[in-house]
């Protein structure tokens, strides 16, 4: 991030020029049916989807009269999403060039916002709704799994490129995480 910031020539245009090959190859494999299977993929980081995955963390945190958690999770989505709006305007860096994107796509890539969301509302299902053991370990690799398939479903559709779905991972996974483990330790 302090590369794009910094500077608009070295260091960043040489991840751009990286990111963009890596995305045009990608996208030089897709056919009609690959085209559609991806769109399926990366449906998670959809706007709908991270609605339903949000009520799906309220609901039952309200059932559960879990107010503490509930707050924790409703300012950490806001920080992660505010955060990548917020760096992708500083950032002004564009969707990967030469490619044809297919899907909805507003605003500038870097760092990929629908990612981050998606990252942050698995992390937060994960602390808010699982308990602690070998259930919660075994959907940090589902949900490490998930990020990776639709992170690379989304590059392949022309919607961000690499360094753009990494960036909007760390931000989703990082702030949920560091929140949960300071205001909500599992002793709450």
């Amino acid at each position: 991030t302090v590369s794009f910031v910094a500077s608009r020539h070295g260091a960043a245009v040489a991840v751009t020029a990286a990111d963009d090959r890596v995305a045009r190859w990608l996208t030089g494999l897709r056919s009609a049916w690959l085209t559609n299977a991806l769109q399926v993929v990366a449906f998670p980081a959809s706007w709908l989807a991270s609605k339903i995955l949000a009520w799906c963390i309220v609901v039952p945190l309200l059932v559960f009269k879990r107010v503490r958690h509930l707050v924790v999770y409703v300012v950490a989505l806001a920080v992660v999403a505010q955060l990548t709006l917020l760096l992708s305007v500083v950032l002004k860096r564009p969707r990967p060039f030469g490619v044809v994107i297919d899907g909805s796509w507003n605003g500038y890539a870097l760092p990929s916002t629908q990612v981050a969301v998606l990252a942050a509302g698995l992390v937060s299902a994960l602390y808010v709704l699982v308990p602690e053991g070998r259930w919660r370990q075994a959907g940090k690799w589902a949900a490490t799994a998930t990020v990776a398939l639709v992170g690379l479903a989304r590059v392949a559709l022309g919607l961000d490129a690499p360094t753009d779905v990494l960036l909007g991972a760390v931000i989703g996974v990082t702030i949920p995480l560091l929140a949960y483990r300071w205001f909500t330790p599992n002793e709450v």
